[in-house]
């Protein structure tokens, strides 16, 4: 890939307390994939999707755009990032989204990238999603580092940057979780 900033979306999960991979939950009546890859395409950054092959199955022929990495369903979130970041070879910086917190605005993410090596949004004092990390990081202390833990890789150095956008911080987890998202999202 380029030199730009990629945003990685992390969708192998099985999604036991939510009943279903959070990719293939619905709002709205659609697919949480098909709105993810709205709200990616309108930050005009490119995307790099890690799936398993049930949610990649359930998803038939319309998948995202974008490159597709296929994970294990249910492997340690680090793992999927790894076939993630090997995917991309190089960016200038990477985004680690996880697919159950919506994505981020483009003047969100572009906050973040100018903002640190490891940086991540925090709304009212709570910390949230998308993880960003500079190219030059990934390969020193993710890529090269020993450790599995991306809290763990970052803790030295990471920034803190308030944001005004709540989505930052919602995690769907469970069915309970979705109640309401579609109107909020619009």
């Amino acid at each position: 890939m380029s030199a730009e900033d990629v945003v990685l979306l992390l969708g192998a999960g099985r999604g036991q307390r939510m009943g279903i991979p959070k990719a293939l939950m619905r709002v709205g009546g659609r697919p949480w994939w098909q709105i993810q890859e709205e709200r990616l395409a309108a930050t005009g950054k490119p995307g790099v999707w890690v799936l398993s092959d049930r949610v990649l199955d359930a998803m038939g022929s319309t998948r995202p755009k974008g490159m597709i990495v296929r994970a294990p369903e249910g492997a340690p979130m680090f793992e999927s990032v790894l076939r993630g970041l090997e995917a991309i070879g190089h960016a200038g910086g990477v985004f680690i989204q996880p697919i159950d917190v919506p994505m981020a605005s483009g003047e969100v993410l572009d906050l973040l990238a100018g903002s640190g090596v490891a940086v991540i949004p925090t709304h009212r004092g709570r910390h949230g999603h998308p993880l960003y990390l500079r190219w030059s990081f990934v390969v020193e202390r993710v890529l090269g580092g020993g450790l599995d833990r991306l809290d763990a890789i970052t803790r030295d150095g990471r920034a803190m940057v308030e944001v005004d956008d709540p989505l930052v911080v919602l995690n769907l987890n469970r069915p309970e979780d979705l109640r309401g998202l579609a109107d909020y999202l619009r």
